[in-house]
């Protein structure tokens, strides 16, 4: 999923420069299936699944809604 992120970014950040350069507006720009933040959001939600967001890395499943670490 991290191969597919960076692959996004590059084309997000080729359109950005794009649209600021004037070369394109982004009306006219084709829609894709699913956004960038779409695969953004896929990807927090499987860290969620097995948190490692701070220092902890306590891998606790945080879409069970535990709020503490496990040391």
């Amino acid at each position: 999923m991290y191969g597919m992120h960076k692959e996004a970014r590059l084309k997000f950040n080729k359109l950005l420069k794009e649209v600021d350069e004037e070369k394109i507006e982004l009306e006219n720009s084709n829609k894709p299936k699913t956004s960038f933040i779409d695969l953004k959001v896929k990807i927090a939600e499987k860290i969620l699944g097995n948190c490692h967001f701070c220092e902890r890395r306590c891998h606790v499943n945080r879409r069970e809604a535990k709020k503490d670490f496990v040391s």
